[in-house]
């Protein structure tokens, strides 16, 4: 593969200051007088057009060092007149998206995605992709080094050099990371794992790997074969604030707030915020199966110059969601009353989405692109989350499975027959896989089922499912503002606007107003700044205390665009929607855990 020929590519941080990579590409002679390059308008696993190409700048084309004419013919294609000549691309790649989808740069590292860097030269995408990585000539950066899952050529030992991609789909899955960072390297089950941390703390790693090894354990040993890798790479770009990860086919890249990590000398108790580390990392690094390999129909070869679309998220990031929690609980990383806390969550989060009633985990999934990556404040009267709804969907089926087959099939058998006929051949899997695989492991008809829970808006049989496995769902009404659910409120606060505020320097912001809420109702509206209620300046401490003492009515004060106003408004009470979960039969929870021949 490194004698084939191929395009080549540079990459070079150019100017921290400005936030800029280079790039050059060299084309061999080809057999068309005209060449189209494009950039990606999408990165697979995020499902927004996010039009990489407007960080282009400095476009420049030679063939032996001489302009060639070129126009751009859209937003992201530009078409060079070469006569079939070897030519020379140069171009600057603007990087300040402190995020996992697009590129950054700064004082402290470097990180890009081929999708922000990389142009598909028409003509050669089948071939392979060579990439060289230079470091920055800047002085402070003489310690940084190269980090990447791509396949190197030849390489120094601070990681620059060649690497090489076998075609351009490939170059496109392998993120870089330029720096000075932390790196932590374990093997476990046969595979080499990478921990990469950006910047300088003193991350307890040892006990990171140790919580990490029983998680990874969980999903390598689900499918019962093999792992397609040898080699996985964590990287974690750490940032005062922030929370995301994106999948790749070795490796991920996630986005985490820096203090939330344990540190060396910590208290080792497992707090909410490594916890929701340890939950993301399971999540990406289950989709090395499930999304990398296994894909609906029309993701087999990626077309990103435009959204692919499919009905198929709920199950690629419902399941996903599924397991990446389950596999904390499993592994023995959390007991099962976390667990039970973090599922009543989930569940909370649905029960408080009016969304739920209008739109299907299907459509949800069909319309990521406009609707779930496009949301504003009224978005939870009208959608719905496909990753939290497909999450509970695939705790429902688990438990239909296991009932139907007298506990001899679940979840687990699905997920299996989804690797093997469909992950290892490369077949995408049709809009009705789920009812294939339950139909071809257990030889059951869930097709009804599916169209209740899948294809029809409204709420789910979840009461009806834990009950099947030893848990007792409890809905109670919220405590306050504060409170998402998972545990037993002590007050319950009845009487409830159905508004979501934020703090303001005086009163309340109102940040979302509820479908057939007490403030709906009143007229209130997103934005607006709520001052008063009968005559009683709130804030986020004493609002519910206030609407407590209430009969049925009260006069709001705010301000809506610099205007005062007063209206009334009928306090109704609220729905008891904040669910806690809790255990009535142990052993059966237990079992449906996998815990009765583990010690958690």
């Amino acid at each position: 593969m490194a004698d084939a020929p191929g395009i080549r590519y540079t990459l070079q941080p150019h100017s921290i200051s400005q936030h800029l990579f280079a790039v050059t590409i060299d084309i061999p002679a080809h057999d068309t007088n005209i060449l189209l390059l494009t950039l990606p308008a999408w990165i697979p696993g995020s499902y927004l057009i996010r039009d990489f190409a407007k960080n282009i700048g400095e476009f420049s084309a030679t063939a032996n060092d001489v302009p060639i004419s070129w126009h751009k013919t859209d937003k992201q294609s530009w078409s060079l007149l070469t006569g079939g000549q070897a030519c020379q691309i140069q171009y600057t790649v603007y990087a300040f998206d402190l995020s996992v989808r697009s590129a950054y740069l700064c004082d402290e590292y470097g990180f890009i995605n081929g999708t922000s860097a990389f142009m598909q030269v028409a003509g050669f995408t089948d071939r392979p992709h060579h990439v060289t990585c230079k470091n920055a000539t800047t002085a402070n950066v003489a310690a940084w080094c190269l980090r990447t899952g791509m396949p190197a050529h030849k390489v120094d030992q601070q990681g620059f050099g060649e690497y090489i991609a076998e075609n351009y789909q490939a170059l496109t899955d392998y993120p870089l990371l330029f720096g000075q960072f932390i790196e932590h390297c374990f093997t476990h089950l046969d595979i080499d794992f990478s921990l990469i941390f950006t910047g300088e703390l003193p991350l307890d790693l040892l006990r990171m790997e140790r919580d990490l090894k029983p998680i990874l354990a969980e999903h390598i040993n689900m499918f019962a074969t093999p792992p397609p890798v040898d080699k996985y790479m964590f990287i974690t770009l750490l940032a005062e604030q922030g929370y995301g990860g994106l999948e790749h086919m070795n490796s991920t890249v996630l986005l985490f707030p820096r203090w939330d990590l344990p540190q060396v000398g910590e208290s080792p108790e497992i707090s909410t915020s490594y916890r929701d580390f340890l939950a993301l990392c399971s999540h990406e690094f289950l989709h090395t199966w499930h999304v990398k390999r296994i894909r609906p129909e029309g993701f087999e070869q990626y077309q990103l110059a435009q959204e692919c679309y499919t009905e198929q998220l709920w199950i690629y990031e419902g399941f996903t969601s599924f397991y990446d929690d389950v596999a904390l609980v499993r592994s023995g990383v959390i007991p099962p009353e976390q667990y039970l806390e973090i599922l009543g969550k989930n569940i909370t989060r649905i029960m408080r989405n009016p969304g739920r009633f209008k739109q299907s985990t299907a459509e949800s999934s069909f319309d990521a692109w406009t609707r779930f990556y496009q949301q504003d404040a009224n978005s939870i009267n009208h959608i719905v989350s496909y990753y939290t709804k497909g999450g509970l969907i695939a705790l429902c089926l688990d438990v239909y499975l296991r009932t139907q087959t007298g506990d001899t099939k679940n979840l687990d058998d699905v997920m299996r027959y989804l690797w093997q006929n469909y992950g290892l051949t490369g077949q995408g899997t049709p809009n009705n896989i789920v009812e294939i695989a339950v139909q071809a492991v257990a030889g059951i008809d869930c097709s009804a089922l599916l169209k209740a829970l899948v294809h029809q808006p409204g709420d789910l049989p979840l009461a009806e499912s834990l009950t099947n496995i030893g848990v007792r769902m409890n809905l109670a009404y919220a405590e306050n503002s504060d409170d998402v659910g998972g545990k037993p409120s002590k007050t319950g606060h009845r009487n409830n606007l159905g508004i979501n505020v934020a703090a303001a320097d005086l009163g309340l912001k109102v940040t979302q107003v509820r479908e057939g809420g007490s403030g709906d109702q009143a007229g209130m509206q997103v934005n607006d700044h709520l001052i008063a209620i009968n005559d009683w300046v709130v804030n986020k401490n004493n609002l519910h205390r206030i609407l407590q003492h209430l009969n049925n009515s009260a006069v709001i004060t705010l301000v809506r665009d610099g205007r005062l106003l007063t209206i009334n408004a009928t306090i109704n009470s609220s729905l008891p929607d904040t669910c806690y979960l809790t255990i009535s039969d142990e052993t059966k929870f237990n079992h449906w855990l996998g815990l009765h021949s583990k010690s958690v």
